[in-house]
């Protein structure tokens, strides 16, 4: 495959949990419908995160230089740690199957799922846009090491 498919796959469930916070906050203003879709979220992006995930994996193979992989390495970290925080969120903000107003508990693992999701995604960045990597740039250089 020439078009890797890790970065097709992620915007969704990034999308999903930076919303995640806003909702919850929504959730003193305008009740359980905000509740309920931070739940919504929360879900989609629990869902689609390990598709994403195993594409990242397949495109990890490709990697070739030394500094983006170690990268590469630290941002797949990031990006798990942050997956599980959020699956957390999801299973806390649950009460029998129906979402339930975000406490302290829940607002802190928003804020630490948030932070770990910036920061990993920051790495995913520097990878595309330092080291060319999932572009025509690193294609040349998998050619050269060939």
């Amino acid at each position: 495959m020439r078009h890797p498919t890790h970065p097709a796959l992620v915007h969704l469930p990034i999308a999903c949990w930076v919303l995640v916070l806003p909702c919850d906050l929504a959730t003193f203003w305008f009740g359980s419908i905000a509740s309920t879709l931070a739940s919504l979220l929360l879900a989609i992006g629990c869902s689609f995160a390990p598709l994403a995930m195993i594409a990242g994996l397949l495109d990890l193979a490709r990697i070739v230089e030394r500094q983006a992989l170690r990268i590469a390495y630290l941002h797949m970290l990031l990006m798990l740690i942050t997956s599980l925080i959020f699956t957390l969120r999801l299973v806390v903000g649950l009460e029998q199957w129906q979402p339930r107003p975000p406490d302290p508990q829940s607002l802190s693992l928003d804020i630490f799922g948030l932070i770990c999701l910036l920061l990993g995604a920051w790495l995913g960045g520097e990878l595309v846009y330092q080291h060319g990597i999932g572009t025509a740039q690193q294609r040349d250089k998998q050619e050269t090491h060939a």
